[in-house]
């Protein structure tokens, strides 16, 4: 993450099943001067929604995100904001379920994202 913006994407986020489970950590940071309103969105790895939470991040602050509600379940992330922020999380590692790795987000600029022709 070298810039803020007002939307973001991480590939991947796991909930593996067993003792000990700890869901997914997001949380947003953000460095405005306004309240940023904040929609982060949880997909199956069929692109279904599994979750969404929205949150209010203040001014010159962080938020973290309340993930416990998660199921066993793994996809993708997709971050909306009406103010630029940045983003951050850890997963359960696949290889070592009691090991945290961070998660890799990327910044999508939904105005040059072209939808095919006849799918809208």
């Amino acid at each position: 993450m070298r810039d803020l913006a007002t939307h973001w994407i991480a590939p991947a986020w796991v909930n593996e099943p067993g003792e000990g489970v700890v869901p997914p950590e997001i949380a947003i940071l953000n460095p405005g001067s306004k309240p940023a309103n904040v929609m982060v969105y949880l997909h199956n790895q069929d692109g279904s929604l599994h979750i969404s939470i929205g949150t209010i991040v203040p001014p010159h602050s962080s938020a973290f995100l309340d993930t416990y509600d998660i199921q066993e379940s793994r996809g993708w992330v997709a971050i909306s904001s009406d103010q630029p922020v940045a983003p951050w999380g850890t997963i359960q590692s696949t290889v070592q379920p009691e090991q945290r790795v961070n998660m890799d987000f990327y910044r999508v600029e939904p105005w040059k994202i072209q939808v095919p022709p006849g799918l809208l």
